[in-house]
């Protein structure tokens, strides 16, 4: 078989175009992945982690994933998460995660994931700092998210 050439019944294909996913290039394809870590549990206060230092371009988010990778600990209530354009959660992307501390199966468990719709006006201008943001809870001593955001181009 010539170098370069694929085997027969084989199809060569760059995936990444042909996904549409270009997650280091995001101007280029029309779906897009922002990922970070979300320490949300380094502070009783509320947490804001900035997940774009700048929106690669004009976009809607479509979803974001949660994957616990420290469970949380403290705190007396629920933790509500939230993708936002700005620190303070003011300008939500997507509807709130709930972190229940006492589910120790499905939430608030090691590898648990949990996913998020956009919200009513989930659209971010190319510039914007996109946000991971949870609320204050009293006490609260450890937790992190993986959080992965896929977001559609919109121009």
């Amino acid at each position: 078989m010539a170098e370069g050439v694929p085997a027969p019944g084989k199809a060569e294909l760059d995936r990444a175009g042909w996904c549409g996913l270009a997650h280091l290039n995001p101007s280029d394809a029309p779906i897009f992945i922002l990922q970070g870590e979300h320490d949300f549990g380094s502070a009783a206060t509320a947490v804001a982690t900035k997940i774009s230092d700048s929106a690669p371009c004009n976009g809607s988010v479509i979803a974001a994933f949660f994957t616990l990778t420290e469970a949380k600990t403290g705190g007396t209530g629920d933790d509500d998460t939230c993708i936002s354009t700005d620190s303070g959660a003011s300008t939500k992307l997507t509807g709130e995660v709930e972190l229940d501390m006492s589910d120790t199966v499905y939430k608030n468990a090691l590898g648990s994931v949990v996913g998020v719709a956009p919200s009513a006006t989930p659209t971010f201008s190319k510039g914007d700092d996109i946000y991971a943001y949870t609320n204050a809870q009293t006490t609260r001593g450890a937790g992190k998210y993986n959080v992965v955001i896929v977001c559609k181009k919109t121009s």
